[in-house]
C-alpha cells in the first residue's frame, strides 16, 4: 500500500513491474475519502476504486510510504471508514 498523494499514473506504471508477484495495491486520494486498489488476475491489471459520501478512510502511518497489510486489516480499512 503506497501512502503517498502521488499521480496515480505514474504509480500505476511502477506497479506494472510488480504485477505477476500477487500483489494488491493500495492508494488513497488526498483528502483520505477515496481507495483504488491494482490487483493482477493472470490476464490483466484490475482496477477496483471506493469513494465515500462522508468521512475518510483511516490510513496507516508510516515514514516510508508504503506499509504492507494483512487480508484482515485491509478489510478493517475498507469496511470501517470515519
Amino acid at each position: 500500500m503506497l501512502d503517498d498523494a502521488d499521480d496515480s499514473r505514474r504509480n500505476f506504471l511502477k506497479c506494472m513491474a510488480w504485477a505477476g508477484t500477487g500483489a494488491l495495491f493500495a492508494f488513497r486520494g488526498r483528502r483520505g475519502g477515496l481507495v483504488k486498489l491494482l490487483w493482477y488476475d493472470g490476464q490483466g491489471l484490475c482496477l477496483f476504486s471506493k469513494r465515500l459520501e462522508k468521512g475518510h478512510f483511516v490510513w496507516p502511518v508510516t515514514n516510508t510510504g508504503r506499509v504492507s497489510l494483512t487480508p484482515a486489516q485491509l478489510s478493517m480499512l475498507l469496511d470501517h471508514p470515519c
